[in-house]
């Protein structure tokens, strides 16, 4: 560190230190630095060139929100085509050299722009109006022919529900492997006899371009073992973070003789990378095969994902690692709030 200190400027020495040390030798490869698999791809590029040639008047987070909006596949294209200005208007198609009449088909008296179609044309909008009013005049008339009784009309009610719950659930929640969406328990939970309870958090602190992580131990009545909360100078990306959190209480784990351990994270992305076997060429790809390595050394320790609300202490303390850095925790010497929590976990 002094040495660090001594020969870099301080933006230099938080991005020297945000690099993490490989726990075994790794060669240099190339590796694609906007993706967390390292892998480059045409889609990933396009994204980051996107996300970096915002239009004017564009708010940087526009995207995301309108991604994340909870409607069909197909309304979320045709409302990216439109406020990109690729929909195949006639203005649209002029600008691409197809040379069309650019009146608009319904009003004839417009250009057909993107803006006209949507919003300004009355003549589409009672079209449209109509349209819809047949369609729903006809979809009436099917369902009282085949809906006679209230059991069916409630039967074909449920079907869709479920339908569109199936849709929500693939289209909105990532994959988890062998784990099961919606199997999580919503509160910590006591360990088996004679195996040991860890969790495991991280924590970044922008201002102060520092990252914590913190880890507590506890038996199968839930009282505390051994807590530890630590703070490093560098930042990183949250995953980054949670990674380094698992890779450190792992190692911490190695030196004890606990028997049984089952290590609980609430990063999903990184638990998923942590059971696959795929090797990615990229700093998240090097401190997962950290933390394989670590584990393939200890048969008795087991990983798993758990929701926020099951992982509170250990939240605490990866939260709380900036005033309590490089510090470790029996029952007795814990402080008041982490006390609290975990009563309540036991509570519950």
């Amino acid at each position: 560190m002094d040495i660090i200190k001594d020969l870099f400027n301080e933006r230099d020495q938080r991005l020297i230190l945000s690099i993490p040390l490989p726990l075994t030798v790794h060669e240099d490869c190339w590796s694609w630095s906007k993706e967390k698999t390292g892998f480059y791809s045409v889609k990933s590029a396009y994204r980051w060139l996107r996300n970096h040639s915002i239009p004017a008047g564009m708010d940087s987070g526009l995207w995301k929100n309108f991604w994340k909006l909870r409607v069909q596949p197909k309304v979320l294209h045709f409302g990216w085509r439109a406020m990109s200005g690729i929909l195949a208007t006639k203005v649209e198609l002029n600008t691409k050299h197809v040379h069309v009449n650019n009146l608009c088909s319904f009003c004839n008296m417009a250009e057909e722009s993107i803006m006209h179609v949507l919003v300004s044309c009355e003549q589409l909008e009672e079209a449209l109006m109509v349209a819809w009013a047949i369609w729903n005049a006809r979809n009436n008339l099917l369902w009282n022919q085949k809906s006679t009784t209230a059991a069916e009309v409630i039967l074909s009610a449920r079907t869709h529900l479920y339908q569109w719950q199936c849709a929500q659930q693939s289209k909105l929640e990532p994959p988890l492997s062998h784990f099961e969406i919606g199997k999580e328990a919503e509160h910590w939970t006591k360990s088996e006899r004679n195996m040991v309870k860890v969790n495991v958090d991280g924590a970044i602190f922008e201002a102060m371009h520092s990252l914590g992580f913190g880890f507590i131990a506890r038996d199968c009545h839930g009282e505390i073992i051994e807590a530890g909360s630590f703070n490093k100078n560098g930042t990183s990306s949250p995953e980054l973070v949670e990674l380094i959190g698992i890779k450190e209480a792992l190692s911490w784990i190695k030196d004890k003789s606990w028997g049984r351990i089952v290590l609980e994270s609430d990063c999903l992305l990184a638990v998923q990378a942590i059971h696959t076997s795929v090797a990615l060429p990229s700093t998240f790809g090097m401190l997962v095969q950290d933390c394989q390595h670590l584990l393939s050394q200890m048969s008795h320790v087991s990983l798993c994902f758990v929701k926020r609300s099951a992982n509170k202490a250990a939240h605490f303390l990866a939260r709380n690692s900036c005033y309590l850095s490089d510090c470790f925790f029996v029952k007795d010497t814990s402080p008041s709030d982490l006390l609290r929590i975990v009563l309540d976990d036991i509570k519950v």
